[in-house]
């Protein structure tokens, strides 16, 4: 038996091969950096982690958040580039001071596009808050604004309004042009009442008056009873045009965009407090605000807008009024004038808002019923909690009356000047019956002074409840939303309101 052996010889060893060094990690510095909007410049960081070899790069880019390019900061994209043994770069984004207030909005900074490097897992991205130094709703009253309620009372209401309304017009997205918008199709509505009334002065001069050959002339067809169905549909048609008017200004939602701008606005804020603010401002001051308020504030913009269209209305009819009938130049000019002595009046009485912090104080113990509810069960205390519901509640009913009686009698005195000064009219101007059945036109400007009045007290009684209803949404606004006790350490500005 033949054996073969087999001589092994080791083989030579290969060199090992160098490890790979780890790319660098190319990072911001931080997640969340915080600016002053009126700074101008924020330095962001930029860092690099590893072995510093070599050169880098790096893309960055801004990204749109609450904060939008344009109006809080200048959109910026471009390269960051790490020499050799360079550890840190900065950047500046430019922020764009602005006139008006707004609540902490924040972008994004993005890192991209490495080369010879990686981006951070987590901290490729960032934030930047852009904080307004601004008081709500404008830095003009800042002053008496800081001061709560008490410097907001030394506040004329007409100059604050006008502040507010300027911020939602200028700074709320989409507002500007739905408020135009609306503006022209009110008119639409005027328009229709208008022509409604030169259709009753048809009436009574034309197609009523059969006496008067002329007027043959005047009718629309041949007929009288044609001409009479072509007037009656002129009277229908033209509410197509009055619904759908309306209907895009319901389809629009002025109000909705502005109370959700304000609701936004505020829960924004209140995230942004520290923790003593926010133990200052109880959750039912924050679920009212929330609510109730911010609904009152974006109603009060909207009822301005139906303050220029009556006036516009006002405005057209008084001067036909005049026009037409130059007798009832005293009675059409007293009926504003009166209005107005009377708005003044109004503005001088003492406010009567007692039942709103009853209202609180329901919400409260509501608040805290619902809370600590098995610790009042536990130690029987249900008993007292009802009683001080009832007396909380019943002082909220009390509180409310006197403001119920104000709100009848500002509805009751423009309704009362339409009959007043129509009565006094036709007692004093028309009263020569002999002398309207002789001239027909005399009963024509009889008939339209007395739906012109009629429309009149119809308006100002329009007027009357926009106008108190703006003034008193105007104080519930800035009452609820002066400044906090406390300023929100990682705001760092101070803050729009109560609430704010």
């Amino acid at each position: 038996m033949n054996v073969k052996f087999v001589r092994v010889v080791p083989a030579a060893e290969e060199p090992a091969l160098a490890a790979e060094a780890p790319a660098d990690i190319v990072q911001f510095s931080t997640a969340i950096y915080y600016v002053e909007e009126d700074e101008g410049v924020l330095p962001v960081d930029i860092m690099r982690l590893g072995s510093m070899q070599g050169i880098v790069k790096v893309q960055y880019s801004t990204e749109d958040g609450s904060a939008r390019a344009g109006k809080q900061y200048k959109a910026q994209k471009g390269e960051v580039i790490f020499e050799d043994q360079e550890f840190r770069r900065s950047i500046e984004i430019e922020t764009i001071a602005s006139p008006y207030w707004a609540p902490t909005l924040e972008f994004k900074l993005h890192l991209s596009e490495p080369k010879n490097c990686t981006l951070g897992t987590y901290l490729h991205s960032c934030r930047v808050k852009v904080i307004d130094g601004d008081t709500f709703p404008s830095s003009r009253y800042q002053d008496l604004l800081s001061q709560g309620e008490k410097g907001v009372r030394q506040i004329r209401s007409v100059g604050l309004f006008w502040q507010f309304w300027k911020l939602c017009f200028f700074q709320v997205p989409g507002i500007a042009w739905r408020t135009l918008l609306t503006m022209l199709l009110d008119q639409i509505r005027n328009g229709y009442r208008f022509f409604v009334l030169l259709l009753n002065i048809y009436l009574v001069d034309v197609l009523f008056n059969t006496k008067d050959p002329k007027t043959e002339e005047q009718l629309l067809t041949p007929s009288r009873s044609d001409t009479a169905m072509i007037v009656g549909a002129a009277l229908v048609v033209p509410m197509v045009f009055v619904h759908l008017a309306e209907f895009i200004k319901v389809r629009m939602d002025l109000t909705g965009h502005l109370r959700l701008f304000l609701q936004s606005s505020l829960f924004r804020k209140y995230l942004n407090y520290s923790d003593e603010s926010r133990s200052s401002v109880p959750p039912s001051e924050m679920q009212t605000g929330i609510t109730r308020e911010s609904l009152e504030a974006a109603d009060s913009y909207r009822r301005l807008l139906d303050l220029i269209a009556i006036f516009a209305e006002l405005a057209v009819f008084t001067y036909f009024t005049i026009l037409e009938n130059p007798s009832a130049v005293y009675f059409v000019l007293a009926m504003p004038s009166t209005m107005l002595l009377y708005f003044l009046l109004t503005l001088c009485r003492p406010e009567m808002d007692q039942w709103k912090e009853a209202e609180m104080s329901v919400l409260r113990l509501v608040s805290e019923v619902c809370h600590c509810y098995r610790l009042i069960a536990d130690y029987f205390q249900r008993p007292q909690m009802n009683e001080a519901f009832q007396r909380s509640a019943s002082e909220m009913r009390r509180n409310l009356v006197p403001e119920n009686v104000a709100h009848l009698n500002d509805d009751f005195f423009p309704k009362w000047l339409g009959p007043i000064f129509m009565g006094l009219y036709i007692a004093l101007d028309a009263s020569d019956v002999a002398e309207i059945a002789r001239k027909p036109q005399k009963l024509e400007l009889l008939v339209a002074t007395r739906y012109k009045a009629h429309l009149l007290g119809l308006d100002y009684v329009i007027f009357s409840y926009f106008s108190h209803s703006l003034i008193n949404g105007l104080n519930d606004l800035v009452i609820c939303w002066s400044p906090p006790l406390h300023e929100a350490p990682m705001i760092g500005s101070q803050a729009m309101g109560r609430l704010w």
